[in-house]
């Protein structure tokens, strides 16, 4: 032991400054990676609503009226809001609904199933299925208040004995929840004569073995859920900018006009695809940036991201589904494992030029100053980042009813009769 203590004194001071900074590096592509996806996505919505109004008005037969109308159509942004606290939900096809945004074919993906409202695990990625450590999420386990309902077939409130006490245990494991929460119980024994030998088992089972993999709530498997820290939604703005709608409505005759109406909308189309290539460099240098700096046991989550709307496109109906979008989000995945895959291979090399630190903050930067999606970037960072500080604030009696959960510490006391 005093040769390690010797050791360690001689070992230079570690850099504090360093970590916080890499800290700050690795939370900013977490917040990222999925407004990112996202983001692609509304590009490639935005590009086929300017090729389909560039169709159109080849086909206006010199009406000045009905092109200067057609200025205000309309495209597509990401609005985001942030939740104070962590949900459990499930992103099955049965539990999620599609909601058409305007008179578009673009939708909106609700998660209308909340399986566990205040979710207390941590360090599990969000917004994307098939984690296996959502396993043990309240959801799944038998001693809320949502199993034993559903196993028992009545409220926990006409169990024998049921009582409900305010929890006085110091080491209760619920403690975090707040002072003054309360418990409930109820007369085991008396409840469980009532059942079958078949019934009876299964209880046994499910007792022992504490989790199943499916839901309580939904009956669907753990699999197919995911916390959530916030929620998105595509809504619909006018695409060119009132100056825009000017300068062009500014020309004296139609061909004018439609030359000019046109020339945006060329343009336009080349500076989102220019914008989704940026994103996509940096989508996969901050990938690199993960694996070279060892800062978390790395998963690739901006593939996650992009799988995840493919899984949600194709849990629509046959009628609604929306093929093309799978086939270009299919391509996005293609091309950022190709990026990826030269980026590890240049990584291999030892190189003063491998990513810093420096790096991830001048990408971030090149990002949320995009022309077209910088704001909504810029905004979706800023409530991610806000969010994960509200969301690690210890949950309140007034955030907070314990009566979904049992104490340990009650398990094994029965109500005599």
């Amino acid at each position: 032991t005093k040769n390690l203590i010797e050791r360690v004194k001689e070992l230079p001071p570690h850099d504090t400054k360093n970590t916080v900074s890499l800290n700050e590096a690795r939370n900013i592509i977490l917040a990222l990676n999925k407004p990112m996806a996202e983001t692609l996505q509304i590009i490639d919505n935005n590009k086929m609503k300017l090729e389909s109004v560039e169709r159109e008005i080849d086909s206006i037969p010199g009406d000045i009226q009905k092109l200067e109308k057609r200025l205000k159509f309309k495209g597509f942004e990401t609005e985001l809001e942030i939740l104070d606290h962590l949900m459990t939900v499930c992103a099955h096809k049965d539990c999620k609904t599609f909601v058409r945004v305007g008179e578009s074919k673009v939708t909106n993906t609700v998660y209308g199933e909340v399986c566990h409202d205040h979710c207390t695990l941590k360090g599990l990625p969000t917004e994307t299925i098939n984690d296996g450590r959502l396993a043990t999420c309240n959801a799944f386990d038998f001693e809320t208040a949502e199993a034993k309902t559903k196993f028992f077939g009545k409220e926990c409130s006409e169990f024998p004995g049921y009582q409900e006490t305010p929890c006085t245990f110091k080491d209760c494991s619920d403690a975090d929840h707040a002072k003054g929460h309360t418990h409930w119980n109820y007369d085991r024994n008396a409840l469980l004569k009532s059942l079958t030998p078949e019934k009876n088992q299964q209880f046994k089972e499910y007792k022992d073995g504490k989790y199943r993999e499916l839901c309580w709530n939904c009956d669907h498997s753990f699999k197919q859920h995911m916390h959530i820290t916030y929620t998105t939604k595509v809504i619909e703005k006018e695409f060119l900018s009132k100056e825009a709608q000017k300068h062009i409505s500014s020309k004296m005759d139609f061909k004018t006009k439609q030359a000019g109406f046109k020339k945006k909308l060329t343009k336009t189309i080349r500076e989102l695809e220019k914008e989704k290539g940026c994103i996509m460099d940096c989508a996969s240098k901050f990938g690199v940036f993960l694996k070279q700096n060892a800062l978390i046991p790395y998963n690739d989550a901006f593939m996650d991201y992009i799988d995840m709307l493919i899984y949600d496109e194709m849990s629509k109906t046959d009628i609604t589904v929306n093929w093309k979008q799978i086939k270009k989000l299919e391509k996005d995945k293609k091309i950022y494992k190709e990026k990826m895959k030269l980026l590890d291979n240049c990584s291999d090399i030892p190189s003063e030029d491998n990513m810093s630190k420096e790096d991830i903050f001048e990408m971030r930067d090149t990002l949320v100053n995009l022309h077209h999606n910088g704001r909504a970037l810029q905004d979706a960072l800023d409530k991610i980042l806000s969010a994960r500080l509200l969301q690690e604030k210890p949950v309140t009696k007034t955030e907070y009813s314990m009566n979904n959960i049992q104490c340990d510490l009650f398990e094994e006391i029965s109500f005599k009769k």
